[in-house]
Parts: structure tokens; C-alpha cells; sequence
């Protein structure tokens, strides 16, 4: 019986800082994440072998076969290990196994009876699992199929690989979900990454068991009865790339919505393609809810129908006009075609920030603009409920204490005024927009908080979700359990790429994940630590490849000393007189640290001299894979969100400096060195007061021999681009001027500066002076 384990630690539902401790793989990031319901270690081992095999029943249907290839391409694609997958009518008495399904599988309904666990699963419920792993055996019980799927994400996280053995740790978990909706927001990808964004739904989004995609895509897709807007599209997008502007103003300065114009990184994707990705979704247990901004938000209607236009006179006009029938005439002509391509249960059609200049449009100037919006939702509603499709609408406009009772007075350039339409009163919401849909409460944590949880309940809706969603929502488990919410989605208002994501969004994606499935939610602090320990597998997952470091290519360190400039415990700071003295390490890769806290210092701000801003000639003289700086800031920078600069997303985050290698042909590449990219302070004090920092390209290092006294270095690899050329040296390079207006002070360009402690590096494979040939004779 499974529950006789020889050793049993068990993670009590109320967690302390021993049971997350627990909870931790050796490198001290999460053993599975989110944090199970219930999970017991039993000081057993599973190992992969060469007779293991992945089992399914005589004659297995479509269900289990998947689940099966699933793990059979894992274990081969992650670690070069091949396990068959073999049909079988009956559990095995002895031998190594794996075994995936749902309880409709038979070789399941058989383990389950054996082992009494009926009652156990069926109070898991939807999307529950049970996941045991002994000595001999692997197995998932999924109380339905999407639970089956789940319980394999958290055995994809327990895989390891050991002295070229696959493992994992003995244990027993009972698991399910607190909140049936798990949602991301973002926008279509571009061509280009297209294959970031697989890899981002089936090894992030399906890893940490989000199960809905909300993806705006307006007319980024090709639109056969309109392509009109297609080309409207791609124009919009250079006007504002190439003026470097996130959105048009209005005629006089009005303020305007968002324009959201690298959306599919401004291109359009054919329709085969935009299916194929709600196939891959779906496959992968992600409902795909299109978004398709209607009233506000519509620049990508109006691009070539400027007629429809509220206000026909704006450079690009953000609103349709509601009370023109051709508004609603080329809307469901949009709503057709990707109901048509995508078939989705559900289409999130806006209506957020409606900030037009009302009494500009001679057809709605005499009309009540919440008559207006009511009649708007409803045409919309009715259209597509007609079609068999659910709505979801953002939530703002519903509420008063948000948009206001009555107009909203704005200011022109010049300081005259204007009217700004407000909320609908509650009254009205009540009773004349449809209780069925959707609302995306983004005003969760303003100072309407709580306040605003309520009145979507008192105005009579049944279902609410956090929008924008991030962790640190306060009592988040009590508005959380309230009957109508949800789940929640946190969202990018940047192009969907790698970069984007992993400079920015992590901490939301990963917090927002637990808080939707766990009933143990750690505190920020130990989030912000947990996050940044889960960035390797993170980065790994994203770009799907292993660095140079760890595809067991040889190691070496290189003595960097004769080149160091600064002594840190006297010149930074006295925290340093307790640097590590000896090595430290960041997985494979090991540092060797200063003995008296000596290291290479170069300084980045306004003042600094060709002296103190560069450091030339460090050494390498090798042909390498990847160089690993182990370094970090002097002090803290700035790491703004990618949508609020959409010219040039990377210009998003400071710019503390840079790496010049110089390849032995004279050839420069240089390293662009990021802060919240590739490096962060040197001290956590300051993470420890603003939770959610996090270094996405860099692996943290203590470098402390004392707790009390934080020291963190980041290791940042890079790779080669240019295998076969050995590399001569390298500089290291303060900048010299910040971006004053990142920093939102007038005339303020911050000092900071780069410390250096170490470099490693891998380096190419020798050729094997003698092959050892093993012949297998079976």
C-alpha cells in the first residue's frame, strides 16, 4: 500500500518557513510549483533505467497516448533518455514504470482499487490528480484528463538528471485547484516568435498549470472580407514606431487610449497560423479567449474607416461611433472571421477607458452616453450569444466609484475643458447589461479595492475575475472564496517575446500562478526569492535550449585579479569584509572569489572619466562556448514596463553599461549589461523592501558568510556567437548617461557602476583521443 513509506515528512496545510523549505529541490527552488494541496516525501528514489517503460492498456485510446508521448518526448528531449511507451492489460507485480492517465484509464481504476484511493480522488475533483512515486513505480492519477495532464506537469518538474541518471524524489501528492479560471493576458506574437510562443503554453503557461489564454489580436490577423484593415494596421504601427510614440493624441490634446501597436510585433499572421495556435493551446488543456476591442480601443477599425469614427477629425481615432450602423456592420464582420478561425467559447470584447470627447459627434452629441453604452453592450452580446459565444468585458465603466458619476471633466492642451463620458449608475447596470458576462475587475488593488470586488456582486454578476492580476492582493484568500470570483489573469501590454516576458512579467506570471491554484501562498518576500531561484529552468523553458555550461562541456576559471581596481569593504561598503573567501558557485559553474574583497570596478554616470568608467584588456585567450560573468550594480536602477517604451522595448530597462569582446581577428561584439536583465545590486536589502525584483538572464549567488549581512552576485552567461574564434580580451565599460526620463526626474541621471568579482567560462570539447564503442547484443 502506498501510504506504508518508510519516511514520511508531511507539508501541513498551514506552511511555516520550514515546510517551504521542504517543499524546495536542492538548488532551494520549488520542488513543484504551484505548492501543491498536500504533498508527502518518503525518502525513496525512482531512477530511470534501461528496462523502465511507460505503460498503457491493451489497445489504448487517444487520451492516454498523448499523455504517454508526452512523457516519452520529455525524458528523450530533456535528457537524452529513451523509454518506450508499451500496452499492457495489467498492472505489473514488479519492474520500473511509468503510468499517466485519467480514472477512466483501466490500468488507473486498477491502482486506485488497490491502493482504497477512490474517496481521495473524487474530492480532488476537476483538474485534481494524485502523483506517487516509489522506488518502483511512477504513477499519475487524474480524477479527469486535465488533471491527469496537471499531475504530469509536476512529475516534469521533479525529473532530474544525476550522475547520467534520471531521477526523482520519492513522494506522494493529492492536488487541485482553488480557482477554475488560471489566465494570461497578451498580445498576438509576430512571425518571428511564433516559436517562443509555443514553447511559452506548452513549458510555462501548461507547466504552472494556467488553463486560459486571453490574446488580444484586433486585425492582426489576415482578414479576407477586410483587408483593408489589415493594411490600416501595418500603417498605424509605423506611424507611431517611427515618431517613437506609444499613442496619437487627440486634435487638441485630448488624452486617447492606449494604442497597443506592436500587437503581433505590428504584422499580420495568416489565419492558418492564428488556428494553428488555439490548436496547439488547446491541445495543451488552454482555452484561447480572443480579445477584440469594441467602443473604445477600435483604432484598428477606423484606420481606413475614419466615417465611423466619433471623432472623425483625430489623427487616429480610438472610438467607433455607437450610433452609426456601420460601426456594428464591420465589428461582426471581424467577429465572423475569427469565430470562423478560432471557435472560441468565449470573445473578450473591451470596453475600457472610453475617453472620446463627447459632443464632437453630431449622431451622439444629443443622446444620454449611457444610453449609449448600455444599447452597445447588448447589440454586442446578443450577436454573439446568437452564435453560441460567451462575452467578457473589463469592468471599469460598470462602476461609478471608477469612472464617476455623470461626465468626466478632462483638460485640453491649451487648459480649456472637455467631457469625458463617466460609469453607468448602478441602476441601470442592474438592470439592462446581462449578468452573464464576464467582468475584469482590474481596479482590485486601487483604492477601491475591496470595494470594487463588492459591487460587481451587488450589481448582480456571476462571475468576476482579476484582471491585471499580481501577486500581494490584500486578504486575497478571503476575496478570493467569494462565490462569483473566479480566477484572475495577469497581463502584458507588450509584444509577446521572450525578452518582454522575462524582463517583466515573471514575477506576476509565477505569483499569479500560485494564487490561482495553491492554498499556500507565500509572503512577497520569499515569492521575490523563489522566483528569481526558479529563473534557469525559467530561461531554459523560454529559449529551449540548455547554455553551453550545462551540456556537460568542460569548465574553467580564469584569474581575473591582476586586473582588479577597487577594494569593495573600503570603498563601498563594509558589508564586503564578509565576502566568501573561496569558491561559489551557480549550478555547474563554479567562482573563485577575492581574499580581501578586491575586485574590478568601473563606474557608470554623468561624471565619470575615461579612468573610472573602463576597465581594458582582461584576458581570455581562448576559443569558448560562453564566458559567465559573476557580477552585479553598484546600486539600483531602473527596469520600467516594455509597453512604456514600445519603439524600443529594450531601452525599457537601465543600461548600466557593457562587455567589448574582442575576437582575435579584431572583430567587437558587445554585451549590453541591463539592470533587472542581466544584473541587480549587489545587496538584497533593497529587494527586500521592493518585492518582485528579479534578474531574468542571471542566475543570484550569495556570496556572504553571513546571513545578516546580504551579498548577492549574478551570473550572467553568454554565448559565443562566433565557435572556432578564440576571443583575446575583454573590457568592461560604465555608461556614461542615463535616461533621464526613465528615471522621471528633471535633470536627474543617477551614479551606479558594475562590479566584477569573476568569469568563467566553457570551453570547446577536445576530440576523444580514443572512441569507446559499447555494443548492446540485445
Amino acid at each position: 500500500m502506498i501510504f506504508n513509506k518508510q519516511i514520511k515528512i508531511t507539508l501541513f496545510l498551514c506552511f511555516s518557513i520550514f515546510t517551504f523549505s521542504v517543499m524546495a529541490s536542492s538548488d532551494d527552488s520549488p520542488l513543484i510549483f504551484p505548492y501543491p494541496q498536500q504533498l508527502e516525501l518518503t525518502g525513496e528514489t525512482f531512477s530511470v533505467n534501461e528496462k523502465t517503460e511507460i505503460l498503457v492498456p491493451t489497445n489504448p485510446d487517444e487520451k492516454d497516448l498523448f499523455l504517454a508521448s508526452f512523457l516519452s518526448a520529455e525524458l528523450s528531449d530533456q535528457f537524452g533518455t529513451a523509454v518506450l511507451v508499451v500496452e499492457t492489460d495489467q498492472l505489473p507485480e514488479s519492474g520500473n514504470y511509468f503510468l499517466i492517465a485519467s480514472q477512466e484509464n483501466e490500468l488507473i481504476k486498477s491502482y486506485i482499487s488497490k491502493n482504497d484511493l477512490q474517496d481521495k480522488l473524487d474530492s480532488a475533483g476537476k483538474e485534481g490528480y494524485i502523483l506517487d512515486v516509489s522506488q518502483k513505480q511512477i504513477v499519475v492519477a487524474g480524477f479527469d484528463q486535465p488533471g491527469a495532464y496537471y499531475g504530469l506537469q509536476s512529475l516534469r518538474q521533479i525529473l532530474k538528471k544525476k550522475n547520467d541518471v534520471v531521477e526523482a524524489p520519492g513522494l506522494l501528492v493529492f492536488d487541485k485547484p482553488t480557482l477554475p479560471f488560471r489566465g494570461i493576458h497578451l498580445f498576438l506574437p509576430g512571425h518571428e516568435n511564433i516559436p517562443f510562443f509555443k514553447r511559452f503554453l506548452r513549458d510555462f503557461m501548461a507547466l504552472y498549470k494556467y488553463n486560459k489564454v486571453v490574446i488580444q489580436i484586433n486585425s492582426n490577423m489576415r482578414l479576407k472580407k477586410h483587408p483593408e484593415l489589415n493594411a490600416g494596421t501595418v500603417d498605424f504601427n509605423k506611424s507611431l514606431l517611427y515618431t517613437r510614440r506609444n499613442r496619437p493624441s487627440g486634435p487638441n490634446g485630448e488624452g486617447t487610449d492606449d494604442s497597443h501597436y506592436q500587437l503581433a510585433d505590428g504584422q499580420i499572421l495568416e489565419q492558418d497560423d492564428v488556428a494553428d495556435l488555439v490548436e496547439f493551446a488547446r491541445a495543451n488543456f488552454i482555452d484561447v479567449i480572443p480579445e477584440i476591442p469594441s467602443l473604445s480601443h477600435a483604432y484598428f477599425l477606423l484606420t481606413r474607416h475614419r466615417h465611423l469614427a466619433e471623432q472623425k477629425d483625430a489623427e487616429w481615432p480610438d472610438t467607433f461611433c455607437p450610433s452609426e450602423p456601420g460601426s456594428y456592420e464591420l465589428l461582426f464582420d471581424v467577429f465572423d472571421e475569427y469565430i470562423d478561425v478560432m471557435k472560441p467559447e468565449m470573445i473578450h470584447i473591451g470596453k475600457d477607458e472610453w475617453r472620446v470627447n463627447f459632443g464632437v459627434c453630431d449622431l451622439c452629441k444629443d443622446k444620454d452616453y449611457q444610453d449609449l453604452f448600455i444599447e452597445d453592450i447588448n447589440k454586442i452580446y446578443n450577436y454573439l450569444s446568437a452564435k453560441g459565444v460567451k462575452s467578457a468585458m473589463w469592468g471599469d465603466h460598470l462602476l461609478e466609484m471608477v469612472r464617476n458619476k455623470g461626465f468626466r471633466v478632462e483638460e485640453f492642451a491649451d487648459g480649456t475643458h472637455y467631457n469625458v463620458p463617466g460609469a453607468i449608475s448602478p441602476e441601470r447596470v442592474r438592470s439592462s447589461i446581462p449578468k452573464d458576462i464576464l467582468i475584469f475587475n482590474w481596479m482590485w488593488g486601487h483604492i477601491w479595492g475591496e470595494k470594487s470586488d463588492s459591487a460587481y456582486t451587488d450589481l448582480g454578476f456571476t462571475q468576476t475575475a482579476y484582471g491585471n492580476m499580481k501577486p500581494g492582493i490584500k486578504n486575497y484568500k478571503e476575496r478570493a472564496a467569494k462565490e462569483n470570483m473566479i480566477g484572475g489573469a495577469p497581463s502584458s501590454w507588450a509584444a509577446a517575446t521572450e525578452y518582454n516576458f522575462g524582463k517583466d512579467m515573471l514575477y506576476e506570471y509565477l505569483g499569479s500562478a500560485n494564487m490561482l491554484w495553491s492554498e499556500h501562498l507565500p509572503t512577497e518576500k520569499e515569492l521575490t526569492k523563489t522566483v528569481q531561484q526558479m529563473m534557469p529552468v525559467v530561461r531554459k523553458n523560454f529559449r529551449g535550449v540548455n547554455p553551453p555550461s550545462l551540456d556537460n562541456n568542460p569548465l574553467v576559471q580564469f584569474d581575473i585579479s591582476e586586473f582588479f581596481n577597487s577594494n569593495l569593504s573600503t570603498e563601498i561598503s563594509r558589508d564586503f569584509e564578509n565576502l566568501i573567501d573561496g569558491e561559489v558557485s551557480a549550478a555547474s559553474v563554479k567562482f573563485s572569489l577575492p581574499k580581501s574583497s578586491d575586485a574590478i570596478l568601473v563606474r557608470s554616470d554623468s561624471t565619470s572619466t575615461g579612468e573610472n568608467n573602463r576597465l581594458n584588456g582582461i584576458v581570455i585567450d581562448k576559443d569558448v562556448n560562453s564566458l559567465i560573468f559573476l557580477h552585479a550594480s553598484l546600486k539600483p536602477g531602473k527596469n520600467i514596463k516594455a509597453n512604456k517604451v514600445r519603439h524600443a522595448f529594450p531601452e525599457s530597462a537601465d543600461l548600466i553599461g557593457w562587455y567589448e569582446v574582442i575576437y582575435e581577428d579584431g572583430f567587437v561584439v558587445t554585451i549590453p549589461i541591463r539592470y533587472g536583465v542581466h544584473i541587480l545590486e549587489w545587496t538584497s536589502r533593497s529587494a527586500e523592501t521592493k518585492p518582485g525584483k528579479y534578474a531574468y538572464a542571471a542566475d543570484a549567488v550569495d556570496c556572504s558568510n553571513d546571513e545578516n549581512t546580504p551579498i548577492t552576485f549574478y551570473a550572467y552567461e553568454w554565448r559565443s556567437p562566433r565557435f572556432g574564434k578564440t576571443i583575446k580580451k575583454v573590457n568592461l565599460v560604465g555608461v556614461k548617461e542615463f535616461d533621464q526620463k526613465m528615471w522621471r526626474k528633471k535633470g536627474f541621471a543617477p551614479d551606479n557602476g558594475i562590479i566584477l568579482l569573476s568569469i568563467s567560462a566553457s570551453e570547446k570539447r577536445e576530440v576523444p583521443s580514443k572512441l569507446e564503442i559499447k555494443v548492446d547484443n540485445d
